[in-house]
């Protein structure tokens, strides 16, 4: 839900802007999404549902999260990604600064404290 609202802002920017949002940046924010619901699903038994996971996984929200701050880091937005890696902090437990590297399907499991 959040990353479609992030996705809807993106495009308001970019259009008043005077510029069109790519498709493939669309394209792959959904494909990453899909990632991070499987990675979780094929390592934690106890996750029943893509849902469930959306949900209530506060390691899938701190990986979603910090994909949206490193897309705010890498794009000059620092004060976003900074606030937005706060949030992150704070709704799930887990600091991961917004300019760090991440690769796919990664899964954070009881990530409270973690930084």
């Amino acid at each position: 839900m959040m990353d479609a609202l992030v996705l809807w802002a993106h495009i308001f920017v970019m259009e008043a802007a005077g510029k069109t949002p790519a498709r493939k940046e669309t394209d792959d924010m959904f494909r990453t999404l899909k990632s991070d619901i499987q990675a979780v699903l094929h390592r934690d038994p106890a996750a029943k549902s893509a849902i469930e996971v959306l949900l209530c996984y506060p390691g899938f929200k701190a990986v979603r999260m910090h994909r949206r701050a490193n897309w705010f880091y890498h794009h000059g937005m620092n004060l976003f990604a900074r606030m937005t890696s706060e949030w992150a902090r704070f709704v799930t437990g887990v600091d991961i600064h917004p300019g760090a590297t991440i690769g796919k399907r990664l899964f954070i499991d009881h990530g409270e404290g973690v930084v």
